[in-house]
């Protein structure tokens, strides 16, 4: 993982960037939480304004960078304000490269997110999505095009490479090289995780997936990382969305895509928490096509997504932990997204079983 400066380092480097956008006036700079990309987002105030501080992933390429920012630009100028607004430097450059990174000022949204949002909020946030994809088909020079979805087509990748290498096959000295409480506690869930997918025989579902032709579908610019933490809602009216936030991982895909993302991410009422995710969020899902209606085809893919969503990113978290041997600041968080995930393990290798073959 990215590793985090300090949070002193971060401030001072902060104010050396922000020159670019204030010059040597004075700022106040406050950090924000971080997020599971290893980021460190910061708050500047300067005058009577706040913005956000972030820098774009490692590795960002200058043009990369420009495309996220003409979308976030090209959705905001088509009247869609939940998406903040990004600050220009006098040159007219709303990127500045400093510290081996490309940085942003992207002004302040206050809100809160929920991870467990009221049917009312829901509804609002699917809107808000539907209404940032609909100002998204129409950036200029990303037409909608007509091909197999990458979030579709990665999922048959992984399908394939975990048939190769199953969970039940791996053994406890993957979890070798961690020390202590967090060593064990993951060690503990990946056999959990391993006994589920034997006994709802996980491999012989995947053998189904994998070897599926990714059919071909609408395809434009979609936000990618769209999540409950990213959506944010009015502290004065919780059931509009303040803001949704967050574009870096922005690219072509199906909107489908950040439909299960978005949904996904979610805690249904206990009474819906074995349907598939369309018909756990009927009501929400209702809500989106009123601004954005989806094809048949679009419609029934969300919940595939989503259950492999569920089964690839219990794989990733295990190969970052106990592979990989990852380091995460907020180690008790990190559990609660496996634990979540693993709650749904079960429900989500049935529903894709129900699908064996890919039929979406």
């Amino acid at each position: 993982m990215h590793e985090l400066p300090s949070y002193e380092r971060a401030v001072d480097q902060a104010r050396a960037v922000c020159g670019a956008w204030f010059g040597p006036q004075s700022l106040a700079v406050e950090h924000l939480p971080a997020g599971f990309s290893g980021t460190l987002p910061l708050l500047v105030r300067a005058n009577s304004s706040a913005w956000v501080l972030k820098s774009f992933p490692p590795a960002t390429s200058p043009e990369r960078a420009a495309w996220v920012h003409r979308l976030v630009r090209h959705v905001r100028e088509a009247g869609v304000d939940a998406v903040p607004a990004l600050l220009a430097t006098p040159d007219g450059s709303t990127v500045v490269r400093a510290y081996d990174s490309i940085w942003e000022l992207a002004s302040f949204v206050p809100g809160a997110s929920t991870a467990a949002p009221t049917t009312a909020q829901a509804q609002a946030a699917a809107r808000a999505l539907a209404h940032i994809h609909r100002a998204a088909a129409t950036l200029p020079g990303e037409p909608p095009r007509q091909s197999p979805s990458p979030a579709l087509t990665e999922r048959v990748t992984r399908a394939a490479t975990l048939v190769g290498d199953p969970w039940p096959g791996r053994t406890a000295e993957h979890a070798s090289g961690h020390d202590g409480e967090f060593r064990d506690a993951i060690a503990a869930r990946f056999a959990v995780a391993r006994d589920l997918f034997a006994a709802h025989d996980g491999l012989r579902v995947l053998r189904g997936w994998s070897g599926m032709r990714p059919p071909v579908m609408r395809l434009q610019p979609v936000v990618r990382d769209v999540w409950c933490d990213h959506v944010l809602f009015a502290s004065r009216d919780p059931a509009h969305v303040a803001g949704v936030i967050d574009f870096h991982a922005a690219g072509i895909d199906t909107p489908a895509a950040d439909v299960a993302r978005l949904f996904g991410s979610w805690l249904p009422p206990s009474d819906r928490r074995s349907l598939p995710l369309d018909a756990c969020w009927a009501g929400a899902l209702a809500a989106y096509e009123e601004v954005m209606p989806l094809t048949d085809q679009e419609r029934g893919l969300v919940a595939a997504l989503h259950a492999m969503g569920v089964v690839f990113g219990l794989d990733n978290w295990f190969r970052w932990t106990l592979d990989e041997r990852r380091e995460f600041p907020d180690q008790s968080r990190a559990l609660g997204r496996i634990d979540r995930l693993l709650g749904e393990l079960p429900v989500a290798i049935d529903f894709l079983g129900e699908r064996r073959g890919g039929r979406v």
